[in-house]
């Protein structure tokens, strides 16, 4: 089993292991959880193969602010619109 402790501002704050995520939100302000998540979602990509290794800090940090960037892009172009046959 690999277990990968997740770390936001010097102290863990979760862990990714066997597919499962277990935060603890409460040591998260409301503003980092985003980005927390997306560190987990690295995590378990790497866990799975579909990224290779090794987890880093600084590559899950870099992966969930480019997700984080990725969103913020999607909800400013507003809701997708179906075109018209």
């Amino acid at each position: 089993m690999t277990v990968t402790i997740i770390e936001y501002d010097g102290a863990p704050v979760g862990v990714v292991a066997d597919g499962h995520v277990r935060l603890n939100e409460h040591l998260v302000s409301r503003e980092a959880l985003p980005t927390v998540k997306g560190m987990a979602l690295f995590a378990m990509e790497v866990q799975d193969g579909n990224i290779d290794g090794p987890y880093t800090h600084s590559r899950a940090l870099a992966y969930a602010k480019e997700a984080n960037r990725q969103r913020a892009t999607a909800a400013a172009a507003g809701p997708v619109r179906p075109g018209r046959a």
